[in-house]
């Protein structure tokens, strides 16, 4: 399990943006998880040969990636303050409860996976720029070459997964239902005493 992206290093920038974990980028890099980890952190860099092979991705940054999150459509609305329990008929108030956890737990659930749908984006638009780096015949490939050549494989398929018509399928139910569930806060709202006069 990866440790989350907390630098603001290259490194740091590259796994965020792509969505690699530290053991990812560190086989694609061919070097250790803990290399990684260090040069994420600032505290060891890598040679240049490795440089080379980080660049292609590099390249690939923004200027100013944007912020993992949820489109603006789908962003948390602010809840009015309501009533003193003891005002509040406890059965709506229960139900209220309910609906407001749920769709908190949902817009986590789809703040992860459009983050990961991004990501996996930005992974196909890197992948034939960093095919084209490798030689023509794998006959022809060095032992990392060789190792490179079956990671970006195997997890370019990993990736696609990620996009694949039942996981955006899935995204679309999950949306539709945190649009329900605060449409049903907002309609037991209006049954709960209004104590703001």
């Amino acid at each position: 399990m990866s440790r989350p992206v907390l630098s603001t290093t290259i490194v740091a920038a590259v796994r965020a943006y792509f969505g690699l974990t530290q053991d990812d980028l560190a086989q694609y890099l061919g070097v250790s998880r803990a290399a990684v980890s260090h040069a994420e952190a600032g505290r060891r860099h890598f040679g240049t040969a490795v440089w080379l092979r980080l660049l292609p991705l590099a390249e690939l940054l923004p200027p100013d990636a944007p912020a993992p999150g949820l489109p603006a459509a789908l962003a948390a609305p602010q809840l009015p303050p309501g009533p003193p329990a003891a005002l509040a008929e406890p059965p709506v108030r229960r139900r209220l409860r309910h609906c407001a956890h749920e769709a908190q737990q949902l817009r986590h659930t789809l703040e992860s996976r459009y983050a990961a749908g991004q990501q996996a984006r930005r992974w196909q638009q890197a992948l034939p720029g960093l095919l084209a780096l490798l030689p023509a015949t794998p006959a022809a490939d060095s032992r990392w070459q060789q190792r490179q050549r079956r990671w970006l494989a195997t997890h370019s398929a990993e990736m696609a997964d990620k996009l694949d018509a039942a996981s955006l399928t899935d995204y679309q139910l999950l949306a539709l239902r945190l649009h329900y569930l605060e449409q049903e806060a907002a309609e037991l709202r209006r049954w709960l005493p209004d104590t703001s006069g």
